[in-house]
């Protein structure tokens, strides 16, 4: 399902500028409350309030907006939790690794908006949850990896 921005509600960004995680999709989240204080967030949009946390599984506590553009987890705040690796040849991705042989690979995406004489391009790094097995987790095992390639590139 699209989202604001055109951006999948089921894709987790991985952005490495940011410095806090916060997610749009509630779905993807359980145990959503309030928060003991209120976080400002600064971005390109505007400035805002955000009030709520939730827990996103196999991964921690992660602020909860719903009326953000996009899932997102700051690259600095995976890295203090898992070995984070770059694969420039065979993934193009950023590879999380979980200590039981499970991962994420978040891949290179390009977003086109606008008109041909107005084209505006953003690139990103995306993993994408399958919400119809719902299992609400951010890793993925090296099986499932495995099927989003074919023979040749896995």
């Amino acid at each position: 399902m699209q989202h604001k921005a055109g951006i999948p509600d089921n894709w987790i960004l991985l952005d490495s500028q940011s410095t806090v995680d916060v997610f749009c999709n509630g779905k993807m989240l359980t145990n959503i409350n309030e928060a003991k204080r209120d976080l400002t967030l600064h971005c390109n949009a505007s400035t805002m309030s955000i009030s709520k946390k939730g827990d996103l599984r196999s991964y921690g506590t992660v602020w909860y907006h719903l009326d953000g553009i996009a899932n997102i987890l700051s690259l600095n705040n995976i890295k203090k939790k898992y070995k984070v690796s770059y694969d420039s040849e065979l993934d193009d991705g950023f590879i999380v690794h979980k200590g039981n042989r499970s991962q994420c690979v978040f891949f290179l995406n390009f977003l086109r908006r606008g008109s041909n004489d107005d084209l505006q391009k953003h690139t990103f790094w995306y993993c994408r949850i399958d919400m119809q097995q719902n299992k609400k987790t951010l890793m993925m095992s090296i099986e499932q990896v495995a099927q989003a390639y074919t023979a040749r590139g896995f």
